[in-house]
């Protein structure tokens, strides 16, 4: 078992907690992981969770991100969420 195994296996598990948790606010789940089910991404979705993963994975034919629209790049996340809808969070340039 890799280092990582441990991590990816509560990744896999906390996102699930997140729903009854959160605030009355968008969630994000930044991962690289590119093994995240299409049922654990529609799962996401229903609780309010964004998935956030990079680029290359999102454009892979490997991954089953591609046609998931409620999976954005980081790129999208820090486009949209970040610099779009959150200026404050920036800082002065």
């Amino acid at each position: 078992m890799g280092s990582t195994d441990p991590l990816k296996t509560i990744l896999r598990e906390r996102w699930k907690q997140l729903g009854l948790e959160r605030p009355h606010a968008p969630v994000f789940l930044a991962t690289v992981d590119d093994r995240v089910s299409t049922e654990a991404i529609a799962d996401m979705a229903r609780n309010g969770i964004v998935l956030v993963v990079p680029e290359s994975l999102k454009a892979s034919k490997e991954a089953v991100y591609e046609k998931q629209d409620q999976v954005i790049t980081f790129r999208q996340f820090f486009d949209h969420e970040v610099r779009a809808r959150r200026p404050a969070l920036l800082l002065a340039g």
